[in-house]
């Protein structure tokens, strides 16, 4: 049986979700990427069955100037991604990924002591404040392929530009991906380790 057919004649349930991600796996993807693919065909269904419409399109990326955090598995992903990508286009990105891996450590050093008291003050703090794939010339993601899962169960019925305001979890496919991926990354590192994007900057080498 395909991952197509899991999807399309067997009923969206957890058990099938998994079965497709493990299907995936046993192909040779890696465990975020199959988790990803499984979650972008499960939304798919959903889709078809429910009368819901986003209204989520390119160049509408309000819910791209916060700050977003995400497992170190999901960085390696993009760190991979990043360096099949043509060579200019990527010396632009990195350029402006170090810019941002700058800013973030000189907030670090300025605010150590209120992070410490307050670990969501950079929450408030970078509110507003694009996140570093976001090509705001163009407004859209530059590693929109392998986007991060706050990201992809992330989404909006209303323009947000119009006063709608985001959700998460608009699908039950959603919260299946978002616990698979915390759940292997607590098998791995003994812990969820969710860390903001700017953070894995400094960590990860492009």
């Amino acid at each position: 049986m395909t991952d197509q057919e899991i999807v399309t004649q067997g009923d969206i349930t957890k058990e099938a979700f998994q079965e497709a991600v493990d299907q995936k796996r046993r192909s040779g993807l890696s465990f975020v990427l199959a988790v990803y693919r499984t979650l972008d065909e499960f939304l798919e269904r959903e889709g078809e069955n429910s009368e819901v419409v986003l209204a989520c399109k390119k160049g509408c990326s309000l819910c791209c100037y916060q700050l977003v955090s995400c497992t170190e598995m999901e960085m390696d992903v993009i760190v991979g991604f990043i360096r099949t990508m043509p060579r200019l286009r990527r010396r632009l990105l990195e350029r402006r990924l170090r810019k941002f891996a700058t800013k973030w450590q000189r907030y670090l050093l300025r605010n150590g002591i209120a992070l410490r008291e307050n670990p969501f003050k950079p929450l408030r703090d970078w509110a507003g404040r694009a996140c570093p794939f976001l090509n705001e010339r163009e407004g859209s993601c530059d590693v929109y392929p392998v986007r991060i899962i706050d990201c992809r169960t992330a989404s909006s019925l209303t323009p947000c530009n119009k006063g709608g305001k985001g959700e998460r979890f608009l699908f039950q496919s959603e919260g299946w991906a978002n616990n698979l991926i915390l759940d292997e990354q607590r098998k791995r590192m003994g812990g969820i380790h969710v860390t903001p994007i700017h953070h894995w900057l400094l960590i990860k080498k492009f």
